[in-house]
C-alpha cells in the first residue's frame, strides 16, 4: 500500500481558486464564443475578441484555459473577464466572486498565520495516521476484506491510530515543532478543513457550537431558505462557517441533510425565540463574529 502525500488533499483555497472551483470555464465562455464545437479534447469556436470566419479560439476543459491562435490572446477565467469586461484584476475578482457566491474577506495577518499553522498540523497528522496504516497488516486486511480498494483508502485518507494517547503529540513535537504550539490548541474555530463546495469539518466535532447559530436559525426559518451561500451573504461570514451553521441546524432537526448544490429542506415552520436565544447563550464562549 502506497502512502499518498496529503498536501494535495488538505490545503487552503484562495478566493480565486474557490471561484474557479465553482465556475466552469466552458460554461462561462459558451455565450461569448459562436459556433463552439468539440475538437479532440478541446472545444473551438469563433473568437469573441476579433472578427474571423474560421474558428481559431480554443478552450481546454481539462486545464480550464483558453487561447486564440488568431489574435494570440489566452489565459484562464480571470484573464477572459479582464479582457472582455475591460476590468483590472481586483475589479474582475469582485465581479466573479459575486457570480460564484464567494465572499471576499479581509484577513488578519495574525489569523492567517495561525490558520496556516493549523493546516500544517493537520497535514502532518494525516501523514502520521496514513503511515501507521501501512505498518498495520491486520488493519489493512480488515479494510480490504470490507470491500475497500487500496485506491479508495488513499483517496479518502484512511489511516490507523496506534494505541496510546501521546503518539500523535510526540510525533508532532518531534517532526513539526515549528508548527505545533499552544496558539493552535487555543484556536477555537477551524471550519472547512476540506471544504470545497461546502460541508467542511471543524476541530472538536459536533460538541462545538457557534454564537451566530441563533441568528442563523431565525434567518433560515423566516426566509425558508437553507443554503450556505444565503447565510454567507446575509451574515457576512465565510462559506465554511455558513456550511457549519447548517450542519449544526441539521443536528437540531431544523434543516435536512446536505443535497449538494441544492438548498437543504427546512423541517420546521417556526422557531421559538427562547430556542434561538438559548443557542446564543450556550455558545457565548465560542467567540464573536469573525472572517472564518
Amino acid at each position: 500500500m502506497k502512502v499518498i502525500n496529503s498536501e494535495k488533499n488538505i490545503k487552503m483555497l484562495s478566493p480565486l481558486e474557490e471561484i474557479k472551483n465553482r465556475i466552469d470555464l466552458t460554461d462561462y465562455l459558451r455565450p461569448y464564443v459562436a459556433n463552439l464545437a468539440p475538437s479532440g479534447k478541446s472545444l473551438k469556436g469563433l473568437c469573441p475578441f476579433h472578427k474571423e470566419k474560421t474558428p481559431s479560439f480554443f478552450i481546454s476543459p481539462d486545464k480550464q484555459v483558453w487561447y486564440c491562435f488568431g489574435c494570440q490572446k489566452g489565459g484562464d477565467l480571470m484573464k477572459f473577464v479582464m479582457e472582455m469586461e475591460k476590468m483590472e484584476f481586483s475589479e474582475a475578482l469582485r465581479f466573479l466572486a459575486d457570480k460564484a457566491g464567494v465572499v471576499l474577506e479581509k484577513q488578519d495577518p495574525k489569523l492567517l498565520s495561525l490558520k496556516n499553522k493549523v493546516f500544517e498540523v493537520l497535514k502532518q497528522s494525516d501523514r502520521f495516521f496514513r503511515f501507521h496504516l501501512t505498518k498495520n497488516k491486520p488493519a489493512q486486511d480488515y479494510l480490504l476484506n470490507r470491500g475497500l480498494k487500496t485506491e479508495t483508502l488513499n483517496y479518502f485518507g484512511l489511516g490507523f491510530a496506534p494505541q496510546g494517547w501521546k503518539n500523535l503529540y510526540d510525533f508532532l513535537k518531534k517532526n513539526g515543532s515549528a508548527f505545533y504550539d499552544n496558539s493552535i490548541t487555543d484556536y477555537r474555530e477551524v471550519a472547512g478543513i476540506k471544504s470545497r463546495h461546502g460541508g467542511g469539518s471543524s476541530m472538536g466535532g459536533s460538541s462545538m457550537t457557534d454564537p451566530l447559530l441563533g441568528e442563523a436559525k431565525r434567518l433560515v426559518v423566516e426566509s425558508q431558505t437553507a443554503s450556505a451561500s444565503f447565510l454567507q451573504r446575509r451574515m457576512q461570514v465565510g462559506y465554511a462557517r455558513a456550511a457549519r451553521l447548517l450542519d449544526l441546524m441539521e443536528e437540531e432537526g431544523i434543516v435536512g441533510s446536505s443535497r449538494g448544490a441544492k438548498p437543504r429542506d427546512i423541517l420546521v415552520d417556526t422557531i421559538d425565540d427562547s430556542q434561538s436565544d438559548e443557542s446564543d447563550k450556550s455558545s457565548r464562549s465560542f467567540g464573536q463574529r469573525d472572517d472564518s
